[in-house]
């Protein structure tokens, strides 16, 4: 699992938690002050595929929440970089020997 802390959205949400496996978000948490919040969006990511973010309709989505969810997007596609270099890595090692 995947926590984002965030300082920018103080009124709308400060913790972001999900995890991804296989390419999907199989969990997402939005809270502020430990509270649950942001249902509809939670209810939009979850089971989507990762290389599907990049294809959001922002027009479902809240004005107010767009920097949020821009911030969130170039978080997990940072992340799954970094996995799948990661994963390449291991493949490589094994390989070696």
């Amino acid at each position: 699992m995947e926590i984002i802390k965030l300082k920018d959205y103080p009124e709308i949400c400060d913790k972001i938690d999900f995890d991804i496996k296989d390419g999907k978000i199989i969990y997402i948490n939005f809270s502020l002050n430990g509270k649950n919040v942001l249902i509809d969006l939670k209810n939009l990511f979850t089971e989507m595929e990762v290389s599907a973010f990049s294809e959001i309709s922002f027009k479902d989505i809240d004005e107010k929440y767009h920097p949020l969810v821009n911030e969130l997007i170039k978080y997990i596609e940072k992340s799954e970089r970094n996995n799948l270099i990661k994963k390449k890595i291991i493949q490589m090692k094994h390989k070696n020997l």
